[in-house]
């Protein structure tokens, strides 16, 4: 339900074509919400079925033709109504491979469940590089909209930037806890 309106939210700043749209999500939206240039353009066809979109067909002579979406009167309305409704606890749900995973930890050794969890702190570690280059596309991209409206780019960032860094913490506690466990056990 959250791309359908992460579309119509990137679109609410202007047209953009399909590629476009994947490129803003890769660029900026990452770090909180994935998604596949599959689930694009049929979020995009269902969309423009429910009049929420408009598509203007470009015909291009050096490359293949393109599809900008604009955002309808209609699409806009119903992102707004989304951004203006309550929160619920539903809004908070964890869905996470890896917590499923270490869940299930207690049947490997503890050795194996360290080196995982290395390997996790790892990837975190990257991740946090990775929002310097988050906060350059969020630079670039803000110059289409009000400052006042970037700011809230910002906070997500820095969202995902303490994210990972509480996922580094928690890893190096965990880590510790299993290495102080072999020594008592």
């Amino acid at each position: 339900m959250s791309l359908k309106f992460g579309l119509l939210g990137i679109l609410n700043y202007g047209s953009a074509t399909g590629y476009d749209l994947k490129k803003a999500f890769d660029s900026s939206l990452s770090f909180f919400w994935q998604a596949h240039k599959s689930q694009i353009y049929k979020e995009l066809t269902s969309l423009e079925r429910d009049g929420f979109l408009s598509v203007e067909n470009v015909v291009q002579l050096d490359r293949p033709n393109k599809k900008v979406y604009s955002l309808t009167d209609r699409g806009r309305e119903e992102f707004l109504g989304w951004l203006k409704s309550d929160l619920s606890e539903g809004d908070f749900q964890v869905r996470d491979t890896f917590l499923m995973k270490v869940f299930f930890w207690g049947e490997l050794d503890r050795e194996e469940a360290c080196r995982k969890l290395e390997a996790y702190r790892g990837i975190h570690e990257k991740k946090l590089e990775s929002y310097q280059t988050v906060a350059s596309h969020i630079r670039d991209y803000s110059a289409l909209v009000d400052p006042e409206k970037a700011r809230y780019w910002e906070f997500t960032a820095r969202f995902g930037y303490r994210y990972s860094e509480n996922c580094i913490e928690w890893a190096e506690e965990a880590i510790h806890l299993l290495k102080e466990g072999e020594n008592h056990g």
